[in-house]
């Protein structure tokens, strides 16, 4: 389908080609037959600069100079007298065939604009639908809030609860990182997450040092289980140095989690990134000295269940990153919406 569309594009363009040539090859005979030597290289330089306006401006920015040249091509055949008798009939088809060409040329030059403005929105797009960045390994950002939204409004629609983790990855406060650290502290973190994570579960570069984790009919206590895997799998993760050592992923990375969970039911909209955004604040301060974020955990919660009649207490939500058996347990600041 491709293939035929650009073969009728490349044919629609020689055609054109081939009619302003032809245009051209008549009005410069028109011009050499009407007029006396002395006044052609008046006639030719005006075509020509007709033909440069319309080149460069198109038909609908130079319409205007091109309508101005004729009316001076037709002044001048009136001051050296050509402009009447016997040979204004073939003055007139002469003005009307440096018309036609100005106007050939003008849309040819639209054509050709309208061609490679599509071209490169057509390439943008590529760009934002190529899914995945092969330098980590994980969708692209853009098609993973597009699955967002869309696993969000499945979610709303059926009464289903939905998950969202972000993991912030940054350097260790004492060292930056280089440009290829960083990608191989990234490339272990997104190896690490799609191997330990389900199937179903959903992750994407949110940004360049930020890792999301969609999590699919998944409510408080399923996402724990899940998030306390990746991170056990954290601590046991090596990264392979430049110089080809194996070392462990927390003498390179500090990791910090944002969680926010819709319950399945909320007559408020909402965001659920931006929810785990505030939620990745929080854990930020509150975890300042830590390599990885282990102990405390502040969900942002968002709706009730609509299926599970879950009694969530009043305190914070506590991962225990030492059982499997964790508990999750609502903030009394983040009451049910």
């Amino acid at each position: 389908m491709k293939s035929t569309s650009s073969q009728s594009q490349s044919q629609y363009f020689i055609l054109q080609l081939v009619i302003v040539t032809i245009s051209i090859v008549l009005v410069v005979t028109s011009i050499l037959y009407n007029n006396s030597p002395r006044s052609v290289a008046i006639f030719l330089f005006l075509l020509a600069a007709g033909i440069a306006m319309q080149a460069v401006l198109g038909m609908r920015r130079g319409g205007i100079p091109a309508l101005l040249i004729c009316s001076i091509a037709i002044l001048i055949k009136q001051f050296i007298g050509a402009w009447e008798g016997d040979n204004l009939e073939f003055n007139l088809i002469e003005v009307f065939l440096m018309a036609g060409t100005f106007i050939l040329v003008g849309r040819f030059n639209d054509a050709l604009q309208t061609y490679f403005e599509e071209f490169a929105d057509a390439k943008q797009q590529l760009k934002i639908l190529d899914l995945q960045d092969t330098s980590v390994g994980l969708i692209r950002s853009a098609i993973g809030l597009l699955r967002l939204k869309e696993e969000v409004d499945r979610a709303i629609r059926f009464k289903r609860p939905i998950s969202l983790v972000l993991i912030l990855t940054s350097p260790p406060a004492d060292r930056d990182w280089s440009t290829t650290e960083r990608l191989s502290v990234m490339r272990t973190i997104a190896t690490t997450v799609k191997d330990t994570t389900r199937v179903l579960d959903i992750p994407f570069m949110a940004s360049e040092d930020k890792v999301a984790l969609i999590l699919v009919d998944t409510e408080i206590n399923g996402s724990n289980k899940v998030i306390n895997n990746v991170q056990r799998q954290f601590i046991n993760s090596r990264i392979i140095t430049r110089s080809g050592l194996s070392e462990p992923l927390q003498e390179h990375a500090q990791i910090r989690f944002g969680y926010a969970v819709f319950l399945g039911q909320s007559s408020k909209s909402f965001d659920l990134m931006e929810a785990a955004e505030l939620s990745l604040q929080r854990n930020i301060e509150m975890n300042t000295g830590a390599i990885f974020q282990n102990l405390f955990i502040d969900w942002e919660i968002i709706g009730e269940s609509a299926i599970f009649q879950t009694i969530l207490p009043s305190s914070n939500a506590i991962l225990d990153s030492s059982s499997p058996s964790i508990s999750a347990i609502e903030n009394s600041n983040n009451g049910s919406s």
